[in-house]
């Protein structure tokens, strides 16, 4: 997947780039629409009956706020794929402008997605590609430390596992990345996964003297009892 560390590094610059600058045009958006609706209630009405005509929903945002409804539509976006948030800014914030440069939200928000969708679109960028070991975006982000890629690309399958059997949990608790560790467990991952020679995380974490990490595998009941194939716990 990534030729060289520069190459991993500049993905993980961009994907990094990408989320600020989405979570800073989100922000204009949503000051826009409160903005307009609180001059137009009338607005809030017709985005609701926009967003269930799109979504192809039957009154699941009836009586909603804008808040509610920010809340009910936010795990079908995100700084990847935003053709929602786009689409939506066609309709209600044509002409809103913002910053000292009174920049349109609609023109930025066009720009921007032609920026997510060359990413989106690129066999490099897919955080499920595997290399020829099998190793994914995901592992080399929970490898290398990663955390705040771990976090945007939370929504990979994490148990996908490496030819030797590795999989993106083992290779954090390895590394001695507590942080992304905790995360992970919190998304229920197997704390007992075994690689093709039986290896735990706990070994792992354990052999290299990582004694954090060891601990909160402990806590979340890492069995300390597994042998490995050559019989070793």
């Amino acid at each position: 997947m990534f030729e060289s560390a520069e190459a991993e590094k500049e993905i993980v610059d961009t994907l990094i780039g990408l989320n600020n600058e989405f979570s800073y045009l989100m922000m204009h958006a949503r000051l826009g629409l409160e903005k307009k609706t609180k001059n137009d209630p009338y607005i809030l009405h017709s985005l609701i009956i926009w967003l269930e005509a799109y979504m192809h929903w039957n009154d699941k945002l009836t009586n909603a706020s804008l808040d509610e409804t920010f809340k009910i539509i936010h795990p079908y976006y995100d700084f990847i794929d935003c053709r929602l948030i786009v689409d939506m800014s066609q309709i209600f914030l044509k002409g809103f402008k913002f910053g000292d440069d009174k920049l349109s939200i609609v023109s930025e928000f066009k720009k921007y997605k032609e920026k997510a969708d060359k990413l989106r679109f690129s066999s490099e960028a897919d955080p499920n590609v595997q290399t020829n070991d099998g190793a994914t975006a995901f592992m080399l982000a929970c490898q290398n430390g990663h955390t705040q890629i771990v976090e945007l690309l939370k929504q990979v399958d994490p148990n996908v596992q490496r030819n030797d059997g590795a999989n993106a949990f083992m290779l954090a608790c390895q590394n001695g990345h507590t942080q992304i560790v905790e995360l992970l467990l919190k998304e229920q991952v197997d704390p007992n996964v075994q690689d093709k020679d039986g290896d735990t995380a706990l070994m792992a974490a354990s052999d290299e003297g990582h004694y954090e990490v060891v601990k909160l595998l402990l806590e979340w009941k890492a069995d300390p009892t597994i042998k490995s194939n050559g019989g070793y716990t």
